[in-house]
């Protein structure tokens, strides 16, 4: 494992998000995460621009972690849809593990999106 190293000269708001130039908090400026799917950064954008969240960044992260939770299950479902929902062993036959994944995932996108409000 990598060490971890902090930046001690970092601003912190309330939330302990570093805070954001004035410049970088236009809605047309907010981007979406690269690492989600192409399906969930235009999901990401449209949320943000809809109901205006671009200098909100508690707000962001909450649309962030929805976003997430979807790819995840997304990711989870595709391979259990190759795989199969059982697994079979010798001696047992058991519910393959990625679909809790997906389930947990999926769960935690809704809860996001209930407390975003959209």
């Amino acid at each position: 494992m990598r060490p971890v190293t902090l930046d001690t000269d970092a601003t912190f708001s309330r939330h302990n998000l570093p805070e954001r130039d004035d410049d970088d908090t236009d809605s047309t400026s907010t981007r979406p995460p690269p690492h989600l799917s192409t399906a969930m950064q235009r999901w990401w954008l449209a949320v943000v621009r809809e109901n205006s969240l671009s200098r909100d960044q508690a707000r962001l992260l909450l649309v962030t972690a929805a976003a997430n939770s979807w790819d995840r299950a997304e990711q989870a479902r595709e391979i259990v849809a190759q795989e199969g929902t059982v697994i079979v062993t010798p001696g047992t036959t058991k519910a393959h593990p990625l679909l809790e994944v997906e389930r947990a995932s999926r769960t935690l996108f809704l809860k996001a999106v209930k407390q975003l409000g959209i």
